[in-house]
């Protein structure tokens, strides 16, 4: 319908405004449409229809990111694209688990998913992962709209010499937990109906993540699951944004007025 095309297409600009990486999901939703347009077939109609839907959707986003800039036009936008691109291209050493490679590791967000994520949530995801498998998922194209938008996003970044930290992948989330959670709904709804049994795992599940979640006290920034050895011990794992936005730098000053031991600052 036309309304949720428009909406489409404010989500598909605040994506754009949000973060350059997203760009990177245009290619997957446009396969996707390819996909659609086939399935509908030789419906004349249909695909006139899908056609003028995707217009209304193309427009709204574009009117989001000229808005979003200011109404100076698309020229501030791209102009940051560029700069995005040109530091991007930037060769780097980058750290990973005691490690330091000049252009990154293809492993490096895999490696900061294991360790930075919650270790019910990483359950959760895994076990969606094999249930996908069993039941045949890949059969279902349905599924291909929440489990490529993630694949794109983190291959592109794997493969991308500026390795800095979780945020870089944060987008590819939203999907990866609609997909588990479809997977996981559809599994408890046939094998456990949903009794009590699922309840009280589902709480378990919720109680478990919390309590480590809470682990960081007001520096949720500084978390690392159990694998990753908490927030004392993340340090070993990964380094810049995943542990630091200056917000310890208050707290360096105070050590350094009692200290005499000598500093030395990488930040």
């Amino acid at each position: 319908t036309l309304r949720r095309a428009g909406l489409v297409g404010v989500a598909i600009g605040a994506a754009l405004v949000t973060k350059y990486a997203n760009l990177a999901l245009l290619p997957v939703f446009a396969a996707l449409l390819v996909a659609e347009r086939r399935r509908i077939g030789g419906d004349p109609a249909g695909r006139r229809a899908r056609m003028f839907e995707l217009a209304v959707a193309a427009a709204v986003g574009a009117a989001v990111v000229f808005v979003a800039y200011g109404g100076s036009g698309f020229g501030a936008y791209l102009a940051g694209l560029e700069a995005q691109r040109a530091d991007i291209g930037r060769p780097m050493d980058v750290y990973l688990h005691g490690q330091y490679a000049t252009g990154g590791f293809r492993s490096y967000y895999l490696a900061a998913l294991l360790v930075k994520l919650p270790l019910p949530t990483l359950l959760l995801l895994i076990g969606a992962a094999a249930l996908w498998a069993v039941r045949g998922g890949w059969r279902d194209r349905a599924t291909w709209g929440v489990v490529l938008p993630p694949a794109a996003v983190m291959v592109l970044a794997s493969f991308t010499p500026k390795q800095l930290g979780l945020r870089y992948v944060l987008q590819a989330l939203p999907f990866l937990y609609v997909w588990a959670g479809v997977e996981w709904g559809l599994w408890l709804r046939d094998r456990w109906g949903g009794g009590r049994a699922a309840k009280a795992a589902v709480a378990a599940l919720a109680v478990w993540q919390a309590i480590s979640v809470a682990s960081t006290g007001f520096r949720p920034l500084e978390y690392f699951n159990e694998i990753g050895g908490g927030r004392r011990g993340g340090w070993r794992w990964l380094a810049d944004c995943n542990l630091d936005w200056g917000q310890g730098l208050e707290e360096l000053r105070a050590f350094q007025e009692t200290s005499r031991r000598p500093i030395l600052l990488s930040y």
